[in-house]
């Protein structure tokens, strides 16, 4: 994938919906040829992610991914909800687990609502 080729996903926001997300990005990190490890760390800071902005989507809200590889060799994943939002914060347990398995990573807040989580991971 080159730098200005970006990938995305939009799926229903639906905890049924975080499993493709989850494929959708594994395919990237194999295309990409990132280790079996951080592919796995990939898949569960999705989740992480996905959950966290799921906990304030309305019904008829729309889960956004994004994901491009960097000039430095990294992938760039963006989560964000598009439509109606509830406040909604991560707890402290899942920030931790996002930066536990990430390589960089930042949460969006806007009026309470987490808006968008991105997260990076090295190759």
């Amino acid at each position: 994938m080159k730098e200005q080729e970006c990938a995305a996903v939009r799926v229903p926001a639906q905890p049924k919906y975080i499993l493709p997300i989850r494929l959708f990005l594994a395919g990237l990190a194999v295309r990409l040829d990132f280790p079996a490890e951080t592919i796995e760390d990939i898949k569960m800071a999705a989740a992480e992610a996905c959950s966290i902005l799921l906990a304030g989507a309305a019904e008829d809200g729309v889960l956004l991914c994004t994901a491009h590889e960097a000039a430095d060799h990294t992938l760039e994943i963006r989560l964000s909800i598009e439509g109606r939002q509830f406040p909604s914060v991560a707890d402290e347990v899942s920030r931790a687990m996002l930066e536990a398995m990430a390589d960089a990573c930042s949460l969006n807040y806007r009026e309470g609502v987490c808006q968008s989580i991105s997260i990076r991971f090295w190759n």
